[in-house]
């Protein structure tokens, strides 16, 4: 241990001596360094103060001379690349000749004319094709030729889209196009009737929704505006929906009469509309369909033509009950509902069934809820002109 400890202490001793030697060394190289430095710079002002002897003409010379040489230089620079420029141009020889020279002809492509006619036709069948394949999908009424195309139901008229929230809009708005609508329908009928008086109508459809209720209130009001007395009955005991439009109430109807429980004056109500009178569904019984069988309807509807002129049967719809069906025998028309595109051309089809086999007699068709023409139905009315009305921007007739 103590030889080995000697050895470090003589190893420490000896790199202390190196270190001295060395910072010895680099002053005297930084002393050197200094010694020139100063030579140097005294060279540098000793020419400096030659050169501002030279005389001024000289100086002038040695500064154009030192241009002159620079731009000889970058001339011979320039020189020796164009010559290598051109080498390489001379080198790359092209193996293309020409076989026959450009000639002056007509338009090879494209075609104008032809795009033009591609482009026509296309223009006129897309859409052409597009609106036939959404006729061919669509499976609801649209128009009246729709109708005729389906059944030889013959067609009585068609009743205009209308924007009141209730269902008295030929009483509300007495010259509006609904209204006008209706006296056309009401008109048509005289050609089933005779003309003649006492005669028992009732109206039905397919399926809820398609307007029945609202054909049958609006159709008896007009005939009540024209100074007949005429009396709706609400034959749908199942939704009875009548009284609520006029205000009425339904603890008495025709379920009551059917059932013995009331008498014909007990169960007629009187409504705002002159010459107009309503027997409501009354409560809902357990079996309608065997009330309306029995002798009491018949009564009911002898009893209704000794005082008024024109009896309405508004009835359920035909393809969900046949109640309309037990009452087809008591009344001398049917006016069956359908709405544009809303109606399935099925149910019309079910009852041209109907009116083939005679299940069904003495039939016309209203198309209800026209909002647009449809294709085949653009004759209209010609309503839109009459009785001193303006036409709005939406499409519509005001008073």
């Amino acid at each position: 241990g103590v030889n080995e400890t000697r050895i470090v202490q003589g190893g420490v001793r000896k790199i202390e001596e190196l270190k001295g030697y060395m910072i010895a060394a680099i002053n005297e190289l930084r002393v050197a360094d200094h010694i020139k430095m100063e030579e140097l710079n005294k060279q540098i002002a000793e020419l400096e103060k030659q050169i501002d002897q030279l005389p001024t003409e000289l100086k002038e010379f040695i500064a154009v001379q030192r241009s002159y040489s620079l731009l000889q230089s970058l001339h011979m620079f320039l020189l020796q690349k164009l010559s290598e420029a051109s080498i390489t141009k001379v080198s790359n020889i092209s193996s293309i000749s020409v076989v026959n020279p450009p000639m002056q002809g007509a338009l090879i492509s494209p075609s104008v004319t032809r795009n033009y006619v591609i482009f026509l036709f296309l223009g006129l069948s897309l859409p052409i094709g597009l609106i036939t394949l959404l006729e061919v999908l669509n499976q609801k009424i649209q128009s009246k030729e729709d109708i005729e195309k389906i059944t030889r139901i013959p067609f009585v008229g068609g009743i205009w889209h209308h924007k009141l929230k209730t269902n008295l809009a030929a009483v509300e708005k007495p010259k509006s196009a609904v209204a006008e609508s209706f006296r056309a329908i009401r008109s048509n009928l005289n050609f089933f009737t005779g003309n003649q008086l006492k005669k028992v109508f009732m109206v039905s459809s397919s399926v809820s929704g398609e307007g029945k209720t609202f054909s049958t209130i609006n159709l008896a009001s007009v005939f009540a505006m024209s100074g007949r007395r005429t009396l709706i009955i609400g034959a749908d005991m199942r939704k009875p929906k009548l009284y609520p439009d006029f205000n009425l109430e339904n603890q008495r109807g025709l379920s009551g009469y059917l059932s013995q429980l009331n008498s014909f004056t007990e169960i007629v109500q009187r409504t705002s509309v002159e010459n107009l009178d309503l027997i409501s569904g009354g409560p809902v019984p357990p079996n309608p369909s065997e009330l309306l069988l029995s002798g009491r309807m018949e009564a009911l509807l002898q009893e209704a033509l000794q005082i008024y002129d024109y009896v309405i049967i508004d009835t359920p719809p035909l393809s969900i009950v046949t109640d309309a069906f037990v009452l087809a025998k008591h009344v001398d028309h049917t006016i069956f509902v359908v709405r544009q595109n809303y109606t399935q051309r099925a149910f019309l089809q079910e009852i041209q069934g109907y009116y083939s086999t005679d299940k069904l007699k003495n039939i016309s068709i209203v198309l209800n809820d026209i909002s647009k023409t449809g294709l085949g139905y653009g004759y209209g009315y010609g309503y839109g002109y009459r009785y001193g009305r303006k036409k709005t921007g939406d499409g519509y007739y005001t008073e």
